[in-house]
């Protein structure tokens, strides 16, 4: 009881996740199946980052959060999360580097150490940096257009 139904769904809305709550699970208090098996991987990122909407987190880490999504859900969960944490703070971790050309700084890590820190601009403007290289690298290997 401590959210009411029209904040369940206000952020399930901003995670585009209403329509499938409605007709896919029933409504709010339809269930996700252990493993959440009858809900998709796109889907269940989303529902988590509607419940990070509604809980208002001021921090959200996204750890590898868009892995294992295709490129139209991808787009939907970055989207989303930009909108709804436009004035907080995201930690974004993330292999696939094209995630990260959106957000306000960069920092590379190697060995545990930062090696490398800017904008994504700043970044790619260092021809010879690390995550100029890596971009450039995995331009071939990557399934969104950068």
């Amino acid at each position: 009881n401590r959210y009411t139904d029209d904040q369940i769904w206000e952020s399930l809305e901003m995670a585009q996740m209403k329509e499938t709550v409605s007709t896919k699970l029933g409504g709010l208090y339809g269930r996700v199946l252990e493993g959440g098996v009858n809900i998709s991987v796109g889907q269940r990122q989303l529902l988590c980052l509607a419940r990070a909407i509604l809980h208002q987190a001021a921090i959200l880490v996204m750890d590898e959060a868009t892995s294992s999504l295709d490129p139209t859900t991808e787009k939907t969960m970055l989207n989303a999360a930009e909108k709804a944490f436009a004035n907080k703070t995201v930690i974004s971790i993330a292999h696939r580097l094209s995630t990260l050309l959106s957000c306000d700084r960069i920092l590379v890590l190697e060995g545990g150490k930062v090696v490398e820190d800017g904008s994504p601009s700043d970044l790619l403007s260092r021809s010879m940096g690390i995550f100029s290289t890596m971009l450039r690298a995995s331009e071939g290997t990557q399934s969104s257009t950068i």
